[in-house]
């Protein structure tokens, strides 16, 4: 059926304060309250974190709200504001025109007589012609008459359309703005620009302010101001899917401009690339090959050097324009948008990108909001716009990420090899030749620099390295500047880099020989050269002022398997593979606010969105962001749909099920937790779901229960599956799958780690997880580099920035975010029923049970006998399961 066929959604209209918002049902409390508050941060141009469980609709309120606020924008010309924002944002034009020099004196800060002269001679001298040239002002305050071409000072009459209405039959008809005399008749009485400025500003203010949202007129063309577009970032492009399948339940489906920016991966139809690991580069040299004539690439023959689908930009975005006609009743993914290039013959990757510009809404994965390089490579424009963040509870350490930088010996050895290879076809002495060769000088002193650095005996490392050195502030500077990449460097290494992108239009950089495709870096290798200017930018922008936001950390490791021989020593293990010296320079941002600055610095309002959130505070402080109201939102399901408990102890009642490390490595503290992971097993059916903090954790206690026969046990009534690490995706979606499988039959039981694939994003719903079982707080591991840094970081930093959290809280907040993430996988939707089991003892202390989701928290039980929190779970599971069961029985009737 073509989706022009299908039937409009119903609307159910919920009123906020100045507009109407359209929902395909009748909200539920939970989502009248999000909605309310949301429109109110749109409309104060305000920033909001929202924190709400799967299954309160979220996604839906996210959708219909920004985009019934954008529509009220478009209606009246100009983005939709409250009263407050209104009168604030005249205040702040009106100081602006105070503190302009008075040279009239009209005013305290009046000139000296001879300026005063001065500036009358001036106007007296443009009067013949007319005082707009001489007024700085008059562009953007001073309309013009029906009948004159010339601009007048004084606003005397307001015509609202609506008024007019009964004789025109134009309820849209435009505000119309008269003046009349012009204020230069009197020249004794003359204003000074400033002063004009001011008075006509006030008289704007007066006539145009109350009416320009009152939901009858419209500003006239002259006062319009570009509506924000909306940017909705998702974690993977897989939850785009999902909202784009909730965005079509919604009325706003039609005829919506919108945009999915995705990577080739995804979107490139040509059967020779798609899948290819070096898609990127295949793409990028196919690409320069296409011939310029463009009924050539009209025709799209088959070329075996250029891509069929691809031809000049204009052109497919023009032929990719009709997509948004073709779904005018309905939202389109990126499936939808790749079939459509298979029937045109024409690119979806660069189609849906040339839509980005016009589009009322664009959805991407969120790292290409929040990455600098992926920002420009996108031409992802950000000013003015309301940007949000779904499932954004990993959005720090993203930050974080994305103002990094991280290179070893072994990939500075491979783009050095490279550059040799490709700077040879290039004239010497041209733009790109001599780009290749100043990356290529850097690179071989900083490959120098970090096989020689001078280690010394306090700097070995009982982690992951055999040595480590840590460096800030000034030692940094030297150690970066040693090698060329000082602060005085910054413009160079940003100029070269720029000729190695091609963005230098300079004629030199061609080749001296024939007309085949131009060498160059890989996609890939290119991408450390633009993330290396990005990093030294972040840290050296505005004279060093980011420099104490960056640790610079050198480490020596051993690395098995390495491809090449980086390292003067190789050591051969009995089994025939090497370990390898490898030496590696990180570059590392403590400051997630560096990053996310340049975000809330231009949005119109940043919406940071999660089922999982808590705790709020660590956001508030490590973005950076003033966000004006945060809301954690309570579930939409009754209390009794949820069994939860705390777990201080078990079956026995002499171990204390305190689930620190020391106590994990215990073999009766290890049996004891496998004794109540049976009891749930037996008595709760289809499928458990059970979370540790790391996979090492993981194994020793599957290896203790498999030995003391509690698998078998289990087994008996539910298939056990594993979690395993560095699984590939499709063996992953493949064991998902089967799980799924036999908890929908018989039962199963799925081991998994905090942090894991299961516990980011995955949809268990219903009978795939009637149960969710955490053992222990993740807590992040001191081994990673990052976390002990970060740690540290932030207690120096407190001294500065008092609302910084300190290391610890900072560390504890990490720890409960991926906890409540993994907690979030039992319940789904307002129908859902599930058991939660939270084993450690640890989480009954105030200070930890406050991290908990608020949702959570305010049903959890924490009794200390474990016969009484049994003997209540299987009561649950019961009248659970037999209302279930009657439904059930109903339905078939």
């Amino acid at each position: 059926m073509n989706p022009g066929d299908k039937p409009a959604p119903k609307k159910h209209i919920h009123k906020v304060i100045g507009y109407e918002i359209e929902f395909p049902f009748p909200p539920y409390g939970i989502q009248r309250a999000m909605i309310s508050r949301l429109s109110a941060a749109l409309s104060n141009k305000d920033n909001f974190l929202l924190e709400s469980p799967t299954g309160t609709g979220k996604t839906l309120v996210l959708l219909c709200t920004a985009l019934a606020w954008q529509k009220k924008s478009k209606q009246i010309c100009q983005p939709m504001m409250s009263k407050r924002l209104r009168e604030e944002k005249a205040r702040e034009r009106m100081e602006r025109l105070l503190a302009r020099r008075c040279t009239c004196g009209r005013r305290e800060n009046a000139a000296e007589d001879d300026d005063i002269k001065r500036e009358k001679d001036d106007l007296k001298k443009s009067k013949g012609g007319g005082c707009q040239d001489s007024c700085d002002y008059s562009s953007n305050k001073r309309l013009k008459t029906e009948d004159s071409n010339d601009f007048k000072a004084s606003v005397v009459e307001v015509e609202n359309a609506s008024k007019k209405s009964n004789e025109t039959n134009d309820a849209k008809k435009p505000l119309k703005i008269y003046f009349d005399s012009d204020p230069l008749d009197d020249c004794d009485k003359l204003m000074c620009r400033s002063c004009e400025a001011i008075e006509t500003e006030k008289k704007f203010a007066e006539v145009v302010g109350d009416t320009a949202h009152d939901g009858e007129g419209i500003i006239s063309s002259k006062v319009k101001a570009k509506i924000p577009r909306i940017y909705y970032g998702t974690r993977t492009h897989k939850q785009i899917t999902q909202v784009i399948r909730e965005l079509n339940k919604t009325p706003y489906k039609q005829d919506l401009r919108m945009c999915i920016l995705s990577a080739r991966e995804r979107a490139c139809i040509n059967p020779d690339v798609k899948d290819l690991a070096t898609r990127n580069d295949k793409c990028q040299e196919l690409i320069k090959n296409k011939p310029d004539n463009s009924s050539m690439s009209k025709s799209r023959s088959k070329n075996n050097d250029s891509c069929p689908f691809y031809t000049d930009p204009n052109q497919i975005a023009s032929e990719f324009e009709a997509i948004n006609l073709d779904y005018n009743s309905e939202a389109w993914d990126i499936e939808d948008a790749a079939q459509y290039g298979r029937d045109h013959g024409v690119c979806p990757y660069y189609g849906i990108r040339s839509l980005q510009e016009q589009a009322d809404i664009t959805f991407c994965p969120y790292n290409y909001l929040l990455d600098p390089n992926i920002r420009k490579a996108m031409n992802i424009n950000l000013n003015n716009s309301v940007v949000i963040f779904d499932e954004a509870h990993n959005i720090e350490d993203i930050c974080r990420d994305s103002a990094s930088f991280i290179i070893d010996t072994h990939l500075i050895d491979e783009i050095v090899t490279t550059i040799n290879i490709v700077s040879s076809n290039y004239v010497q002495g041209s733009v790109i030749a001599d780009a290749y060769l100043f990356f290529k000088e850097k690179l071989i002193n900083l490959m120098g620099a970090l096989r020689k650095f001078p280690f010394e005996p306090k700097d070995s490392d009982r982690g992951d390295f055999l040595k480590k050195r840590v460096m800030r502030d000034m030692e940094l500077v030297d150690f970066m500047s040693s090698m060329s990449l000082g602060p005085e460097s910054m413009g160079s290494v940003k100029e070269n880099a720029k000729a190695l992108r091609g963005d230098d239009e300079d004629g030199d950089k061609s080749k001296s020989s024939s007309d085949a495709q131009d060498p160059m870096l890989s996609f890939a290798q290119m991408q450390y050269i633009d993330q290396l200017c990005i990093t030294l930018e972040f840290m050296y922008g505005n004279n060093n002022k980011n420099l104490q936001d960056f640790r610079l950390v050198v480490t020596e490791s051993l690395e098995r398997n390495v491809r090449k021989n980086n390292g003067p020593v190789t050591i051969t293990a009995a089994d025939g593979s090497r370990d390898t010296h490898v030496w590696k320079l990180h570059l590392l941002c403590m400051n997630p606010g560096i990053t996310f600055e340049r975000i809330h610095s231009l949005a119109w309002s940043v919406i940071v969105a999660s089922g999982t959130l808590s705790p709020t505070e660590s956001l508030k402080s490590e973005l950076g962001c003033k966000f004006s109201d945060v809301f954690e939102g309570s579930h939409v399901i009754s209390s009794d749909r949820i069994f939860a408990s705390i777990l201080s102890h078990g079956p026995t009642n002499n171990v204390e099920l305190k689930c620190s490390y020391q106590e994990c490595l215990r073999l009766d503290f290890q049996d004891e937790v496998g004794k109540i992971l049976k009891d749930v097993c037996l008595k709760v059916p289809h499928g458990v779901l059970c979370f540790f903090p790391s996979y090492d954790r993981l194994e020793s206690f599957y290896q203790r229960w498999h030995s003391s026969k509690i698998i078998g046990q289990i087994q008996s009534c539910k298939k056990v599956f594993r979690e395993q690490r560095n699984q590939t995706s499709s063996k992953f979606e493949e064991d998902l799958a089967k799980f799924n499988e036999h908890a929908n039959k018989r039962g199963a039981l799925l081991f998994a780690v905090f942090r894991g694939k299961v516990s980011e994003g995955i949809d268990f719903a219903d009978k795939a997880a009637r149960a969710v079982i955490t053992i222990g707080i993740p807590y992040p591991s001191f081994t990673d580099l990052n976390v002990g840094l970060k740690k540290d970081y932030n207690d120096i930093m407190r001294q500065q920035r008092p609302y910084l959290m300190t290391g610890g809280d900072w560390y504890s907040a990490q720890a409960f975010r991926a906890l409540n993430q993994a907690l979030g996988r039992c319940i789904r939707h307002k129908d859902d029923w599930g058991a939660i089991i939270m084993i450690d003892s640890r989480l009954k202390y105030t200070t930890n049970l406050k991290n908990i989701s608020k949702w959570l928290r305010q049903v959890v039980n924490q009794s200390s006998d474990y016969m009484i929190t049994k003997s209540m779970l299987e009561e649950f599971v019961e009248g659970k399961y037999d209302e279930e069961n009657r439904v059930i029985a109903i339905d078939a009737d």
